[in-house]
């Protein structure tokens, strides 16, 4: 009795071996999946096309904050620098360019 319990626990931990190993390899696919992302989107933010200016940036879809903008970005909100844009909220941001193309508005009519 005693020898079939002892073997029963170990296969039991040969199982959750397995499984572990198994979603080890999976979150290391993962984890190689989303560094390639990462490379991409970071070459977009760093290698925008010059002829096609694109204002680029990245929120938190928890809270809105900016976490990153490229500079074409920044200089279409009238700022100088990305670290006068990061950690500004979205809808800051919101405001401020609705407040800008209403001004614009204006004066093109």
């Amino acid at each position: 009795m005693f020898l079939f319990a002892e073997s029963k626990g170990f296969l039991t931990i040969r199982r959750l071996q397995k499984q572990l190993s198994l979603r080890n390899a999976q979150l290391q696919q993962e984890i190689g999946d989303r560094q390639i992302a990462e490379a991409k989107l970071r070459n977009l933010f760093e290698n925008a096309p010059a002829p096609a200016p694109v204002g680029i940036f990245s929120a938190q879809l928890t809270d809105g904050l900016i976490i990153e903008a490229n500079q074409y970005f920044v200089n279409m909100l009238g700022y100088s620098h990305a670290k006068d844009v990061i950690e500004q909220k979205l809808l800051q941001i919101y405001l401020l360019l609705h407040h800008c193309l209403g001004n614009f508005k204006l004066k093109v009519r």
